[in-house]
């Protein structure tokens, strides 16, 4: 569970998927467990929190092309097609297939 307080933030969570994470751009977020009533932690301005098979962690955020959707862009930069491919149908969950081989 989220708690905002004053925010700017990214969650990913995709169907199938082992991962959570939360970016905080501006404002503070409280990450809670599921039924917590204390918070795991609290994340500042560009931090990021990141749950995977139940392990979490907090560290700052640097990447910053990963939020470009909200201004209607990807950015990918060096990542190889067929891996680029598969972020595409995470986040759309869809099947995509390329004719290129």
């Amino acid at each position: 569970m989220i708690s905002r307080k004053r925010k700017i933030f990214n969650v990913g969570a995709y169907w199938g998927s082992n991962e959570f994470t939360t970016t905080l751009l501006e404002g503070i977020v409280n990450i809670y467990a599921n039924g917590g009533e204390r918070p795991l932690t609290r994340l500042g301005v560009n931090e990021v929190f990141i749950s995977r098979d139940e392990k979490f962690r907090k560290e700052r955020f640097t990447d910053f092309d990963y939020l470009r959707w909200k201004d209607g862009l990807y950015c990918f930069g060096d990542t190889p097609f067929n891996l680029l491919l598969g972020k595409l149908e995470k986040y759309y969950m869809k099947i995509i297939r390329s004719l290129i081989p």
